[in-house]
């Protein structure tokens, strides 16, 4: 019975040690880079949501100032605008 029973331990050893675990893919960050470190958010200076920590521009960037259009913002508190005209 020890003469069967040795050849299929040594069978389902060598099974076990042939198995290869399937390595998982790593996460992608948020500019698609496999493993990457990149923080996403608005880096237009001018962009009222800008993020100085944002390392790609994810195209968030709200309310830019682009080719002379200008705005402006009121928190509705004290705020006035002065014309020279």
């Amino acid at each position: 019975m020890i003469k069967r029973i040795i050849p299929l331990l040594l069978c389902i050893g060598l099974v076990f040690w042939t198995c290869e675990k399937d390595e998982e893919p790593l996460p992608e960050d948020c500019s698609g880079v496999a493993g990457g470190n990149s923080i996403c958010g608005c880096t237009d200076s001018t962009a009222t949501n800008y993020d100085s920590t944002a390392t790609f521009n994810d195209g968030s960037c709200a309310y830019y100032i682009d080719n002379g259009e200008f705005f402006l913002r009121f928190d509705g508190v004290d705020d006035y605008a002065e014309s020279a005209i």
